[in-house]
């Protein structure tokens, strides 16, 4: 997460049409919806597993994402 470079990631670049039309991001739910329909339900437990995973290793510092010690 330390070396996450957003424009080399193809859910953000997809995400980036939306927030030119509508001045923001979509919100995380509707996210998970889109993926949902694209990849099934299987790769939904995958991606909410690995929010698990991120939320129990890492902490955001002042605007950046470090490894929780």
């Amino acid at each position: 997460m330390e070396t996450y470079d957003p424009s080399k990631n193809s859910a953000f670049s997809g995400a980036l049409p939306l927030r030119e039309l509508y001045g923001k991001f979509p919100d995380m739910i509707e996210m998970m919806a889109i993926i949902r329909n694209i990849y099934g339900e299987d790769f939904m437990q995958i991606f909410e597993r690995s929010f698990d995973n991120i939320d129990q290793e890492f902490t955001d510092v002042e605007g950046k994402i470090t490894k929780k010690r």
